[in-house]
């Protein structure tokens, strides 16, 4: 069977944030296969809705191979990208800054991605020529869609961010910290006293 076979990956760089919030950068990849028997893939949709605790998003960087019609669609903190045409071989990056003001619940938070596509192009969905099918989309005289059963057209991906918790230092290590600032300070004074005993000296065994 001569058909696409997409797949779809998504990172999250770094893997972690913490408890106060920050700031991480993830990437979505979407990629067709390059083997003899791959077919394009048309009208593709992917779609990332980010978990409530992210409440902006930054700039999006497109990077395309082999992709035509590639439209950012993001709205808010919901990313989307659709896609005209995705050759055999071919992929789409999409890479943005996701940013939460925190605090957050150490833990994880998993976020989720999938895309969907046809296998023709249009709305019914055409071949080469330009003839629609005569079927509606899904059924056994339409293209192959996303929508279930033998329409799988379908890709999922997530990326795991984990939140730290922060850690606070205990009395131990605030007792110790204060020993040596003590400690600290009083050889700084001990070093000026003689310091200042030996320029005293000096002057007394210099004075006529």
């Amino acid at each position: 069977v001569i058909e696409a076979a997409l797949t779809l990956t998504k990172s999250a760089q770094p893997g972690w944030l913490p408890a106060r919030g920050g700031a991480l950068q993830f990437t979505l990849t979407v990629a067709n296969g390059s083997r003899p028997d791959a077919a394009p893939a048309f009208d593709i949709v992917l779609g990332d809705m980010l978990p409530p605790q992210f409440a902006s998003v930054g700039p999006r960087t497109i990077v395309a191979v082999g992709a035509d019609g590639v439209v950012d669609t993001t709205a808010g903190t919901g990313i989307g990208l659709s896609i005209g045409r995705l050759a055999p071989g071919g992929r789409v990056t999409l890479t943005f800054e996701a940013t939460t003001p925190g605090p957050l619940v150490p833990g994880s938070i998993v976020n989720a991605a999938s895309a969907g596509w046809t296998s023709l192009p249009g709305d019914s969905g055409s071949s080469g020529d330009g003839t629609q099918t005569p079927g509606a989309p899904g059924t056994a005289t339409g293209e192959r869609t996303g929508s279930g059963a033998v329409n799988d057209y379908t890709a999922a991906a997530s990326a795991t961010v984990v939140v730290n918790v922060e850690a606070i230092p205990t009395l131990g290590e605030v007792a110790l910290l204060l020993l040596c600032s003590l400690l600290l300070f009083s050889g700084t004074q001990r070093l000026r006293r003689r310091r200042s005993e030996v320029v005293s000296r000096a002057e007394y065994s210099t004075a006529p």
